[in-house]
């Protein structure tokens, strides 16, 4: 059968070799109606990321259940697939995803299959952004750096002083870097 298409039937009576037609019917094949709903729980943490997939069913057509699932990808080539589940009421469907890299946009939208006959959602997408917040693990690695920094050209210039400056300024750049990663 083709989407879209309407198909008649009608029963037929053979009484005693005496056919007998019913009435015309028909019906038209219908797939469910689907869309892409904007992406909730959108976050980055120290963790990682992740998001909540959202997409709906609003019309079943004539499937009395249909698989559904979510595409993602960082253009619309998508190349990842989630949450596939079998559906078979009209509402609103989700599936979590984690560890897509911050900064990019991702790209989604659900898809329902019935048999050979696919219905693909609208493309959808977010993009997380790292944030700062203030705090004093913020200074700490600059002040390592600075106290370095500042021995160098307040103190009198001993191999100690050297050393000790050469140490604050290392520790607080490596400070820098792995709060950076733990960021991004």
């Amino acid at each position: 059968m083709t989407p879209g298409e309407t198909y008649h039937f009608r029963s037929q009576l053979d009484v005693d070799s005496v056919l007998s037609n019913g009435v015309d019917d028909s019906f038209t094949f219908t797939m469910p109606t689907i869309s892409t709903l904007a992406a909730s729980g959108v976050i980055m943490t120290g963790g990682g990321t992740q998001a909540t997939l959202r997409g709906s069913v609003t019309n079943m057509g004539v499937a009395s259940d249909t698989y559904l699932y979510f595409e993602w990808g960082y253009d619309t080539s998508y190349g990842n697939v989630v949450g596939l589940q079998t559906v078979g009421v009209v509402g609103t469907y989700t599936t979590n995803i984690t560890g897509y890299s911050p900064n990019s946009t991702v790209f989604y939208r659900v898809v329902t299959l019935n048999g050979t006959e696919t219905v693909l959602g609208g493309a959808v997408s977010f993009k997380v952004t790292p944030t700062t917040t203030f705090s004093i693990m913020n200074i700490i690695p600059l002040a390592f750096m600075l106290c370095g920094v500042i021995a160098l050209f307040v103190l009198k210039i001993t191999p100690v002083v050297i050393l000790t400056s050469a140490i604050l300024i290392i520790v607080g750049a490596i400070m820098v870097i792995s709060m950076a990663n733990v960021l991004w």
